[in-house]
């Protein structure tokens, strides 16, 4: 899933994410992150609101956590909101994933 494609929600998106994670040992989680920068030229909202986009990072966070595989971030002009999620996660029973890469 990625913020710009708001459309790719599907109700079983995380299910389909969650089998390609265990159908490979060696898979990474990502690339996955926050955009506050694409807007809709029609809205001027966030092409998906920033709260649909935490809700699904922190689920793929989440997934990455429980399967204890390495995630790739890109955030774009929202590190504040990415550092409140991560801090979040962080706190959670779950956790945060083994190894993060920003870029």
């Amino acid at each position: 899933w990625k913020p710009s494609c708001p459309d790719s929600t599907t109700p079983s998106w995380l299910n389909e994410i969650e089998q390609l994670i265990r159908d490979d040992p060696k898979a990474v989680v990502g690339e996955v992150g926050l955009d506050g920068f694409h807007f809709s030229p029609d809205s001027g909202e966030l092409t998906t609101p920033m709260d649909k986009q935490i809700e699904v990072f922190e689920a793929q966070m989440e997934l990455a956590a429980q399967y204890q595989r390495p995630v790739s971030i890109h955030t774009v002009q929202c590190m504040g909101q990415m550092l409140a999620s991560l801090t979040k996660l962080k706190k959670s029973k779950k956790g945060l994933p083994p190894k993060i890469y920003f870029h």
